[in-house]
């Protein structure tokens, strides 16, 4: 055992806990992170402590303890937004952009006028082909598991069509789409939802033909400034 963690195991948990709050004013990440686990052992229920370790390992760049930490603390407070968005942050690090999708959510869920959150979690859903994340998100909303943010949705569609609207004012097409077929799975024939999909699908067509034409046209050049090869 280092002397550091000597003098860590040796005092009491305020103490611990005052010392970790130092190290990360100062920028000690590692030993804020011996801290703070340290605080977890003495009182595991504390939520702070999780909270601080998942943003000390999130410095640190050790996404998968960050994300257990964010992980731990979003299950003693559900109802901090910054734990959710951070977990977010943290499972896209990790390409587990389900679990990123699921966080997110839960942090819009809690606070819905935060703008980042929705650019966030439209780069979550454009990390898959869209035809996909439509069937499998609509398969989730149809029969969500308890307790879970889907099941909150599902139960709240209002909340779904408030999320769609927010997606398409902040230009994060891909995943206002997604939102619009969660919402027709609950009310399939609400108008207006309908109308503004067509809207969405139109532009999302005419995107993806402007990017062929594009690709098309840079192959081209490409093609036409390579050198010619001279026959011997």
């Amino acid at each position: 055992m280092t002397p550091e963690l000597r003098a860590i195991a040796r005092q009491d948990w305020s103490e611990i806990y005052d010392l970790a709050n130092t190290y990360r004013q100062q920028e000690q990440w590692q030993s804020a992170a011996i801290a703070l686990q340290r605080t977890i052992e003495l009182r595991p229920d504390f939520f702070w402590s999780h909270h601080h370790l998942g943003d000390v390992f999130s410095k640190l760049q050790q996404w998968q303890q960050a994300a257990q930490a964010y992980g731990e603390a979003v299950k003693i407070n559900p109802q901090f937004f910054w734990s959710w968005h951070n977990l977010g942050d943290v499972l896209s690090r990790l390409q587990q952009w389900d679990r990123a999708i699921a966080s997110y959510l839960q942090g819009i869920y809690l606070q819905p006028e935060h703008q980042l959150s929705y650019q966030k979690l439209g780069t979550a859903f454009k990390q898959g082909d869209l035809a996909q994340i439509i069937k499998d998100y609509r398969q989730l909303i149809q029969t969500p598991p308890l307790n879970s943010i889907f099941e909150l949705l599902h139960n709240q569609p209002q909340r779904l069509i408030e999320l769609a609207n927010n997606l398409v004012q902040q230009h994060q097409t891909y995943g206002a789409i997604v939102v619009h077929y969660l919402v027709l799975e609950i009310q399939p024939t609400n108008i207006d939802v309908l109308q503004s999909l067509s809207q969405l699908l139109k532009q999302q067509s005419k995107l993806e033909q402007a990017i062929a034409v594009n690709q098309q046209q840079l192959q081209q050049n490409t093609d036409r400034d390579k050198p010619l090869k001279v026959l011997s």
